[in-house]
């Protein structure tokens, strides 16, 4: 039976072992730029944003018309003022782009000359929040 003592003895236990306490895994990736010959960029939106420094960012715009015309244009700027962008027409790459959070992390692959090929974006709990 659960008694009132063994309640306090818990209590107490829980108590004296209190230590360091675990939250689970983090990691946090501030924004990085690969030049050629692979010519990618990216970065964790939280960690950009709530870095040290003021110049990391992480950028990302949408454009339609009534026209049919869309596109989005990402752009990226690194601790060392850096910086790097493409450009998609593509509706899959814009879909993908579109379940980009604020607690994402996003890796850009370009061509080099301004398009961006493939866009791989990542929404974890080990990300950090913005």
């Amino acid at each position: 039976m659960f008694t009132k003592k063994t309640a306090i003895a818990l209590g107490l236990a829980l108590l004296a072992g209190g230590g360091t306490a675990w939250a689970g895994y983090k990691q946090s990736y501030g924004v990085v730029i690969h030049p050629a010959p692979i010519n990618a960029f990216g970065g964790d939106m939280g960690a950009a944003r709530n870095s040290a420094d003021t110049i990391q960012y992480i950028h990302v715009t949408y454009f339609a018309s009534t026209t049919g015309l869309i596109f989005a244009d990402l752009a990226v700027r690194d601790a060392s003022g850096a910086s790097a962008t493409c450009r998609t027409y593509d509706a899959g790459l814009i879909e993908v782009l579109h379940s980009l959070t604020s607690d994402s992390s996003i890796m850009v692959y370009h061509d080099g000359a301004g398009t961006c090929n493939s866009v791989l974006v990542n929404t974890s709990s080990y990300n950090m929040p913005k």
